[in-house]
């Protein structure tokens, strides 16, 4: 998916919970050191721009990452 469109798509759910009264969670962006961070910087956008949530895990049973 383009970024544009996704950008659109959680907007879109952000204005669907609006409505319905319930709060979104959109997962986990990141699990592991080698994901590919590039979700990270639409993550930020979409949580600055709407009232999603989302989680980025930052430790592990082998350290933090």
């Amino acid at each position: 998916m383009k970024r544009a469109d996704a950008i659109v798509l959680l907007r879109e759910l952000d204005d669907l919970a609006a409505k319905s009264g319930f709060a979104p969670n959109i997962g986990t962006a990141m699990v592991g050191d080698g994901d590919d961070a590039a979700p990270l910087d639409l993550l930020a956008e979409a949580l600055a721009a709407t009232r999603l949530n989302a989680s980025l895990v930052v430790a592990g049973e082998d350290g933090v990452h």
